[in-house]
């Protein structure tokens, strides 16, 4: 996990991006919620060993969220307790290998600063934009967020 990842950034972005493709121009896929059950244990798992390797927690967590029939509203509040939950676990794994110095500590708080006002203003715009809309920029973001993955890890 404290070892540099290029590949596996890499990799991530294209998938990051290809799943943001996807959702844009295919029509959306869904689990049954039957299988929430056995899935969501396996989407854990998966998503941890992904996070530990590349830091990046939103594959296969945000798939399998927007596969299971949630509303906008619902949709947002469990990518924000991934989006917590997540980068805790990573930040514990750190410190307890010794990678997360108190230089590292100090920007992290800073970066919780524009973090919170670009929530703001998120949850601001998110109410006023029909869950159609919403979901379009979303897997935009993706698309944005996966090929600066790529070309970023690519140019290393």
């Amino acid at each position: 996990m404290t070892r540099s990842a290029a590949g596996a950034s890499a990799a991530l972005g294209a998938v990051l991006a290809a799943y943001g493709c996807y959702g844009l121009f295919a029509r959306r896929f869904e689990i049954a919620a039957r299988h929430e059950r056995w899935a969501s244990p396996l989407v854990g798992l998966a998503t941890g060993m992904i996070s530990g390797a590349t830091g990046v927690f939103v594959i296969p967590t945000v798939p399998y969220l927007t596969s299971l029939r949630m509303t906008s509203e619902e949709l947002v509040q469990s990518i924000g307790i991934s989006a917590f939950v997540c980068p805790l676990a990573l930040t514990l794994a750190l410190a307890m290998h010794g990678r997360y110095g108190v230089d590292v500590a100090g920007a992290s708080f800073l970066a919780l600063f524009p973090s919170l006002v670009g929530m703001y203003v998120g949850q601001r715009i998110r109410r006023r934009l029909p869950a159609a809309t919403f979901m379009r920029w979303f897997f935009v973001g993706l698309v944005l967020l996966g090929g600066y993955m790529l070309v970023r890890a690519l140019a290393r």
